[in-house]
C-alpha cells in the first residue's frame, strides 16, 4: 500500500470527512446528484487536490452504483485517485 492511500484511508476515519461527508449529503438533498437516488449514498471526491481539508465543493453525493461508475470512468481515463 503506497503512503498517499495510507493517508488517504487514515483520513476516511477522521472527525473532519464525517462531518464535512454529513454537511455535503445535507446540500445534496441526501440523494444521488445523478440519478437521484436516496439509498446506499457515499461522498465522492471531485478532486483529492485538498485531501485532509476538502472544500464542500470538492465533494458530491453518488449511490454506490453511481459511484462505480464514476470510478469505472476514472479508470479508463487514467485519472489519478488515492
Amino acid at each position: 500500500m503506497t503512503e498517499n492511500r495510507r493517508r488517504y484511508l487514515c483520513h476516511l476515519k477522521s472527525r473532519y470527512w464525517r462531518q464535512i461527508k454529513k454537511a455535503r449529503k445535507a446540500l445534496d438533498n441526501h440523494q444521488c446528484t445523478q440519478c437521484s437516488s436516496t439509498e446506499d449514498l457515499t461522498v465522492h471526491h471531485i478532486t483529492y487536490e485538498r485531501l485532509g481539508k476538502e472544500d464542500i465543493n470538492d465533494l458530491i453525493t453518488l449511490c454506490k452504483v453511481c459511484h462505480v461508475n464514476i470510478h469505472k470512468i476514472m479508470r479508463k481515463e487514467n485519472v489519478k485517485k488515492y
